[in-house]
C-alpha cells in the first residue's frame, strides 16, 4: 500500500515528538497532551457502565486490536521506504481505576532517529485513565496522538467503553 510521504513524515515525527522532549513515561505523555502539543490531543468524559465491566472491556478489546504491526509505505518518485509500526498495549490495575498506554515501536529505528530516544517499547501514542464514578458510570480521560492511523484510537477506546462498537478499527483506513 502506498501513502503519502507527508503523512508518514507527520505521524512518525509527532509520534517521536519532535515538537517537544520524547515523552519517556505516561505521565510525561499525559503532560505533553493536556498541554496541547502538536498532534496530541485530550478528552475526558464519562460513560454509562459499571467501572469493572468498562475497564474490562477496554483490556479484552486493546489486547485483541491493538496487539500488531502496522505496515507502511511511503514512495517518492521511485524510491520507497517501509516502515513497521509494532504496537504494544498494556493495561494496569489498581485499587483507585485502571491505566492502558500504547506504545509504539518503529521499524527500521533509522525511520524515527528525531526527537530523542524512545522509551523501552517504543514511544508513547495513548494513555487512557479509567475510574469509577457513582451511579454506576465510568470515567475516562484519553490522551492520545492525534495523526495519520493513530487518530481511530481513541475513537475506539470510546465506542469500546460504551459498548456501542465492539469491531476492532481499520488502522490501514488512511493509506
Amino acid at each position: 500500500m502506498n501513502i503519502k510521504p507527508a503523512l508518514v513524515i507527520a505521524a512518525v515525527a509527532t509520534l517521536a515528538g519532535c515538537v517537544g522532549p520524547l515523552p519517556q513515561n505516561p505521565q510525561e505523555f499525559r503532560h505533553q497532551a493536556a498541554n496541547g502539543r502538536f498532534g496530541k490531543a485530550h478528552e475526558t468524559y464519562q460513560v454509562d457502565g459499571a467501572y469493572r465491566e468498562v475497564a474490562t472491556r477496554i483490556k479484552e478489546k486493546t489486547g485483541e486490536c491493538l496487539n500488531r504491526v502496522v505496515r507502511m509505505q511511503s514512495c517518492r518518485g521511485t524510491s520507497c521506504q517501509t516502515m513497521d509500526f509494532h504496537l504494544h498495549p498494556h493495561f494496569h490495575s489498581g485499587s483507585n481505576g485502571s491505566e492502558f498506554d500504547l506504545q509504539v515501536d518503529v521499524m527500521p529505528k533509522s525511520a524515527i532517529n528525531v526527537g530523542g530516544t524512545p522509551p523501552k517499547g517504543g514511544a508513547y501514542a495513548a494513555v487512557v485513565d479509567i475510574t469509577p464514578v457513582a451511579g454506576h458510570r465510568s470515567k475516562l480521560a484519553v490522551y492520545s496522538v492525534d495523526i495519520g492511523f493513530y487518530k481511530h484510537i481513541p475513537i475506539a477506546i470510546r465506542h469500546w467503553a460504551d459498548g456501542s462498537n465492539l469491531c476492532c478499527p481499520d488502522l490501514t483506513a488512511d493509506m
